[in-house]
């Protein structure tokens, strides 16, 4: 029973309920008369009390209805007649509402043909704009090409440098962090001492730091600084000598690399100085052509929005199509609502007894049809 409920949970009960008995039909009615979504003008407190006597009077047949019951089905029916007029109703304003952008979106697309016109028209205009432009600025490509050529090698000595610096400050961090640390704390500095000293010496010894060196240092790097004494000071100073010699050879590379990058600037300024005059030639040709191209891009931003409110359009067009099938189909399940109440209204005992005496006249022929 909770995976049904939780299946049809959005869907109105007076749908659901579907039946060819007389008690079915009358639930669905009870069913109508109690959802608030459904409109109409009489007020909730009178919708109310109709659904609470509803179930006796429309189970009652023609013949037995007292007047009180008459008319409580007649309140009945004005109360479906004006439900199914406002659903009704909300078809015929969905489709106005459609007829109205089909009409819009028509216009959108004659704009659009017309926009699409003048997009081309300044496209044209500013290709030929291109083509005068390209002739004149063949000449500057030669000299872009060198200056391209010189920035290249700009770039390879830039990287060179980077690499350099780089090298630079992985040892002076070395010098500046792990081993000022182990000088200034010793054991003290942690847990990370042991491990911060077998880091400074594999850089020591990676830097070809004698053997005599690397044996010694760790336990005078590991020693609290009160505790070192006479030849601890000259193995700390050797360890340091060792750094800010790899630094020295550092700092030399990045000076040679600097030179040869101020050896440079007199021809890269020569050939930029030769570009800025091969752009001058066509700067007249180029100031045309931001302008054809300004206007080309002022038209196809026209077309562009123009298009994007097409698109809008079509998606509205689509959604109010969904809308007016959904009012279609409340109308349609209403229909079959009104249809039951109709059935409930004309119900009659006669015809109920005509079909007993029909079904009893039928079971004797239908045995003797099987013996």
């Amino acid at each position: 029973m909770g995976k049904r409920a939780a299946a049809t949970g959005t869907i109105q009960a007076w749908k659901r309920l579907r039946g060819a008995g007389t008690k079915s039909k009358v639930n669905t009615i009870v069913s109508v008369l109690k959802d608030s979504t459904l409109e109409c003008q009489v007020p909730a407190s009178a919708r109310s009390m109709l659904a609470e006597g509803a179930p006796t009077c429309l189970s009652t047949a023609v013949e037995q209805r007292h007047k009180f019951q008459i008319e409580m089905f007649a309140l009945i029916a004005d109360t479906l007649n004006d439900m199914a007029k406002r659903l009704q109703g909300k078809v015929d304003e969905a489709k106005s509402e459609a007829a109205k952008l089909t009409a819009e979106q028509e216009a959108k697309k004659v704009e659009l043909t017309g926009a699409n016109q003048l997009l081309k028209e300044a496209k044209d205009a500013a290709a030929a704009k291109a083509t005068e432009y390209e002739d004149a600025k063949s000449g500057r490509e030669e000299v872009e090409l060198a200056m391209a050529s010189l920035e290249s090698d700009g770039v390879t000595l830039q990287r060179r440098r980077d690499q350099i610096v780089k090298e630079q400050n992985k040892f002076t961090d070395i010098r500046d962090n792990m081993l000022k640390v182990l000088l200034e704390k010793g054991s003290e500095a942690g847990n990370n001492a042991k491990k911060l000293c077998e880091k400074l010496m594999k850089q020591i010894s990676q830097l070809g730091g004698e053997p005599a060196l690397q044996a010694s240092a760790p336990s005078v790097l590991l020693k609290k600084p009160e505790e070192r004494q006479g030849f601890d000071s000259h193995v700390l100073e050797a360890v340091e000598a060792v750094l800010q010699s790899r630094l020295d050879s550092i700092q030399k590379s990045l000076d040679e690399v600097d030179s040869e990058g101020k050896a440079r600037e007199p021809d890269v300024a020569t050939k930029r100085e030769e570009v800025s005059q091969a752009k001058a030639k066509c700067e007249d040709l180029k100031s045309q052509l931001d302008a054809a191209e300004e206007v080309a891009c002022d038209k196809e931003v026209a077309v562009v929005a123009t298009n994007t409110l097409l698109e809008e359009s079509e998606k509205t067009m689509q959604e109010m199509a969904q809308k007016i099938d959904a009012a279609c189909a409340e109308v349609l399940a209403f229909e079959e609502v009104l249809a039951i109440f109709k059935d409930l209204e004309e119900r009659s005992n006669v015809v109920s007894e005509k079909a007993v005496e029909l079904v009893e006249h039928l079971v004797p022929a239908e045995a003797q049809t099987v013996s």
